[in-house]
This record gives structure tokens, sequence and C-alpha cells, in this order.
């Protein structure tokens, strides 16, 4: 069983972690259950007790096979033949065993949403409270197992009841075990789903002004090489290697290139660049 701070007043006050509360927990189990131990009545009594009904209420709704209502003391006995059966002890390892049969369904849907939304509004104090008596904790264990009076128990029983909507303990331990497959089911997910990594962004740094004005092309004007006398052989050859070393280092606009170039014009040899 987890334990969770001792804080009396601070809520889980959130609808989207709300299953975080569950998540110290092992997911849930619950061993098979063979219905074919139990007979159709008894069967129909799991269904109605497990669904929050009395004795009293189950009776009205059970029949003999002649057609007459059955008394609840009859029901009495047909939920301790389940006991014997399905070796469970009390009421709330009924539900969990009509749960895993199949015999009830969880809370499903809006009813869930609904439901999930009314627990967020649980402190965390009442959720410690709540976890132990939907899983069968008695007024008295709960007390001693979070150190408190079974008077204040009991008053954290009656606020979390309030709060979820419910009224006895069948419907209690169906909302727990609702809310704990969710919360089961939402963790797996997250697990399952790898997070999206964010990806790194390179920026392409910016050189200095000097630099900038350094590697600034500068406009051609090739009237101002048009005078110059042209080329010898092997000046020609050495602008040639000049040029094509501008055009490696990626400057072939510079100061150099467009001398070279403009005396290429002058000399008439520019379409040998």
């Amino acid at each position: 069983m987890a334990h969770y701070t001792k804080n009396k007043t601070s809520s889980l006050n959130s609808t989207q972690e709300w299953f975080e509360a569950f998540a110290k927990t092992a997911p849930y189990q619950h061993k098979p259950v063979d219905l074919s131990l139990l007979t159709q009545q008894e069967i129909r009594a799991l269904e109605l007790l497990c669904s929050g009904n009395t004795l009293k209420e189950a009776a009205k709704e059970m029949f003999s096979a002649k057609g007459e209502r059955l008394s609840h003391f009859t029901v009495g006995d047909y939920e301790i033949a389940i006991h014997t059966k399905l070796h469970v002890k009390n009421r709330t390892e009924m539900v969990k065993a009509a749960l895993a049969a199949g015999v009830i369904k969880p809370i499903e849907g809006s009813d869930l949403t609904t439901l999930i939304q009314k627990y967020a509004t649980l402190s965390k104090r009442e959720h410690e409270v709540f976890e132990l008596i939907a899983n069968g904790k008695t007024a008295e264990e709960t007390s001693k197992e979070l150190c408190m009076s079974v008077n204040t128990s009991s008053d954290y029983k009656k606020k979390i009841y309030l709060k979820l909507g419910i009224t006895n303990i069948a419907d209690a331990t169906r909302s727990y075990v609702s809310l704990k497959l969710e919360a089961d089911r939402l963790i797996a997910a997250k697990q399952a789903t790898p997070e999206m990594e964010t990806p790194v962004v390179l920026e392409t740094p910016q050189p200095s002004s000097e630099v900038a004005d350094h590697f600034a092309p500068t406009p051609v004007v090739h009237s101002v090489t048009r005078d110059l006398p042209p080329l010898s052989a092997v000046g020609l050859a050495a602008a040639r290697r000049s040029y094509d070393d501008e055009l490696v280092v990626g400057r072939p606009d510079s100061q150099a290139a467009r001398l070279l170039e403009g005396r290429y014009y002058r000399s008439g040899e520019l379409t040998s660049l």
C-alpha cells in the first residue's frame, strides 16, 4: 500500500496529473475468477450486491424458480456461498472478483471523466484514506495505519463519499479500481511513447564587422585597369594561378582577382579565364 505526504490541506488539483497519485502502486491485477463454481442465482446476487445494492434491495430484484420474490436472508446465504466458492472475505473482494469476471464493468466513458474530475478534488490525505477503505480496510484499520483516530477516519470517509458521489463500499471499490485501471493505461501509454527530442539548431556564426568588410565584394570597374599594359607570359601564368587560388578560397571578387580580370580584359585574354 502506498503512503503519501501527510498533508491535510493540499489538493491533487489537476485532472491532467491525477493519475500520478496511483503511479507509486503496482499495476492493478486480479487472479482469474471461475464463475462455473457459482449457480445462476449466486451470479445474479454477485452482480446486484457488487453494483451497490444492499441485501434487501438485491432481494427485490431476485425471484425463485416459481416466480416468488426472494427474502434478503436468502440473498445473504448466496453471499456467504460466494465468499466460500470464490475465496473472498468481504464486499470489497467480491467487487474485485466481479470486475475480473466481467459480471460488472468498470466505470467508463463520460462517467469516468466525471469521476476523475471529482477525484482530483480530493486532498492527498483523503486519497490515502480512499485507497485504504476501497481495498477493504475498516475504519479501525485505517486509523491505525494513518495514525489518526477512528472518528477522524470516519469523517474522512464521509467527505470522500460526498465528493465522489458514492454511498457504499461497493461503489468505493468499483470507483477505485476504475481509476486505477485508467491510471495504469495512461502510465503505460506515456511510457510507450518516446518523448520527442528538441532539435538542436546550430546558429551560423556571423562574421565581425571587420571580417565582413574584408570579404565584402566591391563593384568591378574595368575602366580602372583598361589602361594597364598587357601581361607577359610569366605574369599571365602567375595571374592565372592567383585567380584560381582566389576561387578555391571563395574570394573570386577580391581586389587582386578584379585587377587581374581587368588586365585580361585589357590584353584581350579575358576569355581564357
